[in-house]
């Protein structure tokens, strides 16, 4: 929450700063897109907001990804665009955190008690894409293909039935490292 509150008072003071500056403008990204890798496919949704001077594009992002385990992206974003006869392709990068959102889960049977719970950990990801603009030149539909890395940890402790302490805990750790292709479609503003 932290990060997200520095975020949000960084752009709303880059918005202040722009408003008299012809050579920077405020963009806002909306993309709704689908993951695709080892496990069963998923969708994602990002909306991502900043400045752009020239043909650089800086901005804050925030996300839903539902990939193997739900979770909540906060990430910093950098696009270059690259126009080509009058065509406007872009590269863009993406880093930041991924926190879980998935509910922590404790079941107690035969007195044998076992807790889940997950730690946030990286999120990146970079990918090509296409703006087709608008007449107005400042709307445009993007679209994105890329690759993309998510990184969660889980620990699950079990505890067993316990008559004469000191009882026995076991701790299991996963450590999930993502891979997937994605492809995203958007529009800017």
């Amino acid at each position: 929450m932290k990060t997200a509150a520095i975020l949000l008072l960084m752009f709303l003071f880059a918005a202040t700063i722009t408003t008299g500056q012809n050579n920077i403008k405020y963009h806002a990204q909306n993309y709704v897109g689908l993951l695709e890798g080892e496990a069963r496919g998923a969708f994602q949704l990002q909306t991502i907001h900043g400045i752009q001077y020239r043909n650089w594009y800086g901005a804050g992002g925030v996300g839903l990804d539902y990939y193997k385990f739900r979770s909540i992206p906060v990430f910093f974003s950098l696009n270059r665009d690259i126009v080509l006869k009058n065509r406007t392709f872009f590269v863009s990068g993406d880093i930041g955190t991924n926190y879980p959102w998935v509910q922590d889960m404790s079941t107690t049977v035969w007195g044998n008690t076992t807790r889940q719970d997950f730690s946030p950990g990286l999120y990146w990801s970079g990918g090509l894409g296409y703006k087709a603009y608008f007449k107005n030149k400042s709307d445009a539909i993007l679209v994105n293909l890329g690759y993309s890395f998510k990184h969660l940890t889980e620990e699950n402790r079990s505890e067993g039935f316990c008559i004469d302490p000191p009882c026995t805990v076991n701790v299991t750790r996963f450590d999930y490292r993502l891979n997937r292709i994605s492809l995203r479609l958007g529009w800017q503003f």
